[in-house]
Formats: structure tokens, C-alpha cells, sequence
């Protein structure tokens, strides 16, 4: 058994954290275009939480979901907002306002696919305090990948794997690459609440020290 003081201060208990895990069922709106775009996707606590290109069981993010901030320690992440109202453009129309209010702050998304293209789009408006600031938070699962910590980088002409990016501590989270395709980075994370793991959380600590 350890006790309080046998942790380092960089040490959460309960470290490295839970499982990663997938978002809630409880959908508010789905959604696609009539048109060429192979993109589905789903919302859900007031955000886009499902994305599948291009067939419809090949999910390709876990949630896009936003922070907002004033950068003096006040933060909200908008899932948690419990006033949320979410609206179609007519019944049967998929293309969908979500507004949230909040003390400080009002913020609307409208979300829809692209006809002609394989593209989420998203249109965002924060207002209210003038002091706060948008983040965006997002779990990428690209191909349904990540859950086994490695990032395998395949040759879409040939379908041949060139290489595979192993011992990530914690299940992928961001890939970004530079617009020539030469050079790639890889990230995972765990995130702690309260002192505790929770996979679908981020920490006020954390978004303190990294996440502005």
C-alpha cells in the first residue's frame, strides 16, 4: 500500500490512468450529405462525438469538443455545460446548431458535411466576456487506431507498411506532420481528474501547464 507521500509531484495516483475509452451512446443528432461526401457523424453532450470516412463502421475521430478560457485560471469545458440546446435546420435536415449558455458565455456550433467533398465542417461563435479564448479538444482515432499505443504509417498507392512507431505510454492521441510528408509527430497522453484516472476528462492542472 502507498501513502500520499510516497508519490513523486509529477505522479498522479491511480497512474498511468484507465484504459482509453469511447464516447457516449446517447446521441442528440447524425448526420451526411446526399451528396459525393463519404463522412457520417454523430452529436452528442452538445458536441460533434462520433466522425466515420469514408465508410460508416470506420470511425476516424472519438469527439471534437472545445474548452473555454480566460487565461486566469477560469476554464469550462463545453460538454459539461448543462444548458445545451441542439436544433436542426428542418426535421430531417442534418444540418445542425448546437448552442450552449453559460454565465459567462454563450457559445453556437453549426455543423455540416460538405456535399462535394469528404469534410466535417464546423462553424463556431463564442460571445459574452470579451477575456475568454476557444481551444479545441480533440480525440483523433484515425481508422479506429491508437488503442494499442503504435502508429503505423502505410504507402496508400502501394498498401504497403513502411513503418510502425511503437512504446507510446499511453494510447495515441495527435499525429501532425509537415506539409511535404518528410517529417511526423506522434503524441499520447492519460488524463487525471480529481486525482483519479478518467479517460474522457482533462485535468484543470493540466490545461493550466499544457493545454493553452
Amino acid at each position: 500500500m502507498r501513502v500520499a507521500g510516497d508519490f513523486l509531484d509529477d505522479e498522479a495516483p491511480g497512474g498511468p490512468g484507465a484504459h482509453s475509452n469511447w464516447c457516449t451512446g446517447a446521441k442528440q443528432a447524425i448526420g451526411t450529405s446526399l451528396g459525393h461526401s463519404r463522412v457520417w457523424f454523430t452529436v452528442g453532450q452538445g458536441i460533434v462525438n462520433e466522425v466515420y470516412c469514408p465508410r460508416v463502421d470506420l470511425p476516424q475521430v472519438r469527439d471534437l469538443g472545445f474548452i473555454v478560457a480566460d487565461g486566469a485560471g477560469f476554464w469550462q469545458e463545453l460538454k459539461r455545460v448543462d444548458d445545451c440546446r441542439v436544433e436542426l435546420a428542418e426535421p430531417g435536415v442534418p444540418a445542425v446548431t448546437v448552442r450552449h449558455r453559460h454565465a459567462r458565455f454563450t457559445f453556437t456550433q453549426r455543423i455540416v458535411t460538405d456535399p462535394d467533398r469528404d469534410v466535417l465542417l464546423i462553424e463556431v461563435t463564442l460571445s459574452g466576456d470579451p477575456s475568454l479564448g476557444v481551444y479545441v479538444l480533440l480525440a483523433p482515432h484515425l481508422g479506429g487506431t491508437g488503442h494499442d499505443n503504435t502508429v503505423r504509417v502505410w504507402d496508400v498507392a502501394s498498401g504497403r507498411e513502411i513503418t510502425t512507431l511503437r512504446d507510446h505510454e499511453g494510447s495515441i492521441a495527435d499525429i501532425c506532420f509537415d506539409a511535404h510528408g518528410k517529417v511526423m509527430a506522434t503524441a499520447s497522453e492519460y488524463h487525471f481528474q480529481e486525482g483519479g484516472a478518467d479517460g474522457s476528462r482533462i485535468s484543470g492542472d493540466q490545461f493550466e501547464e499544457c493545454g493553452r
